[in-house]
């Protein structure tokens, strides 16, 4: 994925047309599928949701995952 591309995933995110589960989904999978290396905001945002993922695999079905830190990562990687 090319920068613009990714920005305007997290922009989707933020702006709320995406939920953080679809968000989380669509980033694991673009993560996955690029191949070019990506920049280091990405990089460093893709931390934040392979954890986010992870508390999602935890969670009770009818529990929601608190997803605060992953919207500030996501912002941070806007910056």
């Amino acid at each position: 994925m090319s920068p613009a591309d990714w920005r305007a995933l997290i922009e989707a995110y933020l702006d709320g047309r995406l939920s953080a589960e679809a968000f989380m989904r669509r980033f694991v999978q673009a993560w996955q599928d690029s191949d070019h290396p990506a920049p280091r905001a990405i990089a460093d945002l893709q931390v934040v949701v392979e954890a986010f993922e992870a508390d999602v695999r935890a969670a009770m079905e009818d529990s929601q995952v608190n997803d605060d830190e992953m919207r500030r990562a996501a912002q941070n990687a806007l910056a």
